[in-house]
């Protein structure tokens, strides 16, 4: 009887943690039913034998309760992976292709893309491309790249089949992406050496079978 009593307090202090793109008004409201109890005991059972609400910019998140009034909300948020610039903002998406936010400048790290169009793009919603292969090799790309320290400038489509970015002053090509890993493994070892240069690389033909292959990095002391 102690034990269900204690937890028959109402939660009068909420705390968030874990976010960046979002604050933890949003994050409350998103998590927690407006019309849900907010006492202790239902809110547990409710977290250990429910089904976690699933959130849209939200790979995943936790409650802690810290205490009988007292509870704690973790959350571990999709991460952005590019941006793009539409009606004068950036607009930052995440790996789920949800818009997160908009900016009136590019944040550094985050690569802006390049050649794909989209439909009307508004902040909260999921992007809708016109070329649909376009947009799953983007992410792709984009998603392999945010495994690494890479920090590009640009993602750029000429074409599904014509595909580079930029990192300061190096270009890299693509080709078609087909092996997108494969070919970001090798940009992440050897960009180390070429940062700060001017310049290109061609990986378009890189191949798994082919990572430990020499690649010519063409100098342009005119870029």
């Amino acid at each position: 009887m102690a034990v269900f009593a204690a937890f028959s307090f109402e939660i009068n202090e909420i705390e968030v943690v874990g976010n960046k793109q979002y604050s933890n008004e949003e994050i409350e409201e998103q998590i927690i039913d407006k019309d849900a109890s907010l006492r202790t005991l239902p809110m547990l059972l409710n977290d250990i034998f429910g089904k976690h609400k699933e959130v849209p910019h939200i790979a995943k998140y936790r409650l802690e309760f810290t205490s009988p009034t007292k509870l704690r909300i973790v959350v571990e948020e999709n991460p952005i992976i590019g941006c793009i610039f539409y009606m004068s903002s950036f607009m930052y998406f995440d790996k789920t292709g949800i818009v997160s936010y908009a900016k009136s400048y590019s944040e550094a790290g985050i690569p802006t893309i390049e050649g794909v169009t989209f439909r009307n793009i508004v902040v909260g919603q999921k992007l809708e491309a016109r070329n649909k292969r376009e947009f799953n090799k983007l992410v792709g790309i984009a998603s392999a790249i945010a495994h690494t320290e890479l920090k590009p400038d640009t993602i750029t489509f000429k074409g599904e089949n014509d595909i580079s970015i930029r990192l300061g002053r190096v270009y890299v090509q693509l080709g078609d992406a087909s092996n997108i890993e494969t070919q970001i493994g090798i940009l992440a070892e050897v960009y180390p050496q070429l940062e700060g240069k001017a310049g290109s690389l061609d990986l378009s033909y890189a191949k798994e079978n082919m990572i430990n292959e020499s690649y010519i990095f063409k100098k342009d002391s005119g870029r």
